[in-house]
């Protein structure tokens, strides 16, 4: 599973996020490059509150293949910035809630992780079926409500469908000062959802356990779990990003 949940050290405590582990081939195809995926305001905390200071690091909790074939979770640091430069990128556009942080090389290495292939987002044709209200989707992501279990988060997955495609940016003023662009869900959101991937869900029977995921066509931007409602990032500016990295 490249879905992986993020760790956040603030003055009151770990707080968290969800991301997911990408590789993409740099433009001269010699070479491949790993990127997490996540919401700009995981790795910005300042993004959506000026109150806020923005973190050095933070963890992504990976799962470790010891030599005698036993696995245990860890928390392994992630640098965001290094001598005061920022590593992370972000869309230009300020209503897009989107960032990919490139990994160090060596950082999967010893971890059972395996980042996606680009085949696992959705192209741009794809994304344009995010405007069919009722389509069904699930979210993988962190609730950061439940405690942790020593280093261990859990990461669940939420069945929804689209709500809406509005025209205009939303506002969530109960999470941030800033307007967004986003796709609506009917989802029952929750604090730690931020960054998690949000595929298309299609059905091969009636039995509910019978159903293959699609392509990544969102990513978690915001939410109103009051409402379960859910705002998401189309994964066509994820592309747009990428090919401007």
């Amino acid at each position: 599973n490249a879905t992986v949940a993020i760790v956040i050290a603030t003055p009151s405590g770990p707080n968290g996020g969800t991301g997911f582990l990408l590789r993409v081939r740099d433009r001269l195809q010699f070479r491949s490059r790993s990127y997490l995926v996540t919401a700009r305001h995981v790795v910005e905390t300042g993004f959506c509150s000026n109150q806020l200071s923005d973190p050095s690091e933070i963890s992504l909790q990976l799962q470790h293949a010891g030599p005698q074939g036993n696995r245990r979770l860890q928390l392994v640091p992630v640098p965001l910035v290094v001598n005061g430069r920022r590593l992370w990128l972000a869309p230009k556009d300020e209503m897009v809630d989107l960032a990919i942080v490139p990994l160090p090389r060596t950082l999967l290495k010893g971890y059972t992780e395996a980042p996606l292939g680009m085949g696992a987002i959705a192209t741009r044709e794809q994304c344009s079926r995010l405007n069919r209200v009722g389509s069904a989707v699930e979210l993988i992501g962190l609730d950061s409500r439940l405690p942790f279990k020593g280093e261990q988060k859990t990461l669940n997955a939420t069945l929804g469908v689209i709500s809406s495609t509005p025209a205009q940016p939303i506002l969530w003023t109960s999470t941030c000062t800033k307007p967004m662009r986003n796709v609506l869900l009917d989802i029952a959101i929750a604090p730690g959802n931020s960054g998690g991937p949000v595929m298309f869900r299609s059905f091969r029977s009636a039995s509910p356990r019978s159903h293959k995921l699609g392509p990544i066509v969102g990513i978690v931007s915001a939410g109103d779990p009051s409402k379960s409602l859910a705002g998401i990032v189309s994964a066509d500016k994820l592309l747009e990003l990428l090919e401007t990295r």
